[in-house]
C-alpha cells in the first residue's frame, strides 16, 4: 500500500531587523539604511507593498510588488532626511 504525503504550503516572510536607528543626522542631510525581506517558508510569498510614516522618512529603493520563492530576498532602502531638529519616530509597514 502506498500513502501519499503532501506538504502544506507555508509562506513566511522574515525581516532583517525589527527596528532602524539613524542616530544623530544633520538637518537637510540624508542617510540610508537597508532592510532585507526574505522568503523563509516552504512556499513563495508575495510582498505587495511597503509604506512608511514619520517626518523625513521615505522608501527610496526596492521594487514592489514582488513574489519571492523560498530563500529569495528583496532589499528595501529607507532614507531619513530631517527638515528640523528634534527626535522623530516612524513606522515601516510591509504588506504581504
Amino acid at each position: 500500500m502506498y500513502a501519499a504525503q503532501t506538504t502544506a504550503a507555508n509562506p513566511q516572510l522574515t525581516i532583517s531587523t525589527s527596528s532602524l536607528s539613524f542616530g544623530s543626522v544633520t538637518v537637510n542631510t540624508s542617510t540610508i539604511q537597508t532592510v532585507i525581506l526574505t522568503s523563509s517558508g516552504t512556499s513563495a510569498v508575495t510582498v505587495n507593498s511597503a509604506s512608511i510614516t514619520g517626518a523625513g522618512f521615505t522608501i527610496v529603493g526596492g521594487s514592489l510588488p514582488v513574489t519571492l520563492n523560498p530563500n529569495q530576498s528583496v532589499t528595501l532602502q529607507v532614507q531619513f532626511k530631517p527638515t528640523a531638529a528634534g527626535a522623530v519616530a516612524g513606522q515601516l509597514t510591509i504588506n504581504s
